[in-house]
């Protein structure tokens, strides 16, 4: 089975390399990891950058912690889809396509 996802991927314009349709979705696919870990850095710092201003004030750091929880969500989330991506393309022998 993954052999014939693996031959359609290689018959695409391009035959899997850059400018084609599967290097394309790979590019794409890598972006938008990379920018879910970003924001999520992002988000992370902004968060304890607002607990250290907030100084003792309970609605502040509520709000921080909320910050700091949504940020962990998405550096979590972000980490899952890697993985997935990296299991899929391993699993079907696609790792092999070069950018």
């Amino acid at each position: 089975m993954f052999t014939e996802l693996q031959s359609v991927m290689n018959r695409l314009p391009g035959g899997g390399g850059p400018g084609s349709a599967s290097g394309a979705v790979m590019m794409l696919a890598n972006f938008f990891v990379v920018a879910a870990f970003g924001l999520s850095f992002v988000s992370i710092a902004f968060g304890f950058i607002q607990f250290a201003v907030s100084q003792g004030d309970k609605d502040a750091t509520d709000k921080a912690k909320t910050t700091l929880t949504w940020g962990a969500i998405g550096m979590l989330v972000a980490l899952i889809a890697y993985t997935a991506k990296r299991v899929l393309l391993t699993t079907t022998g696609l790792d092999q396509v070069t950018m």
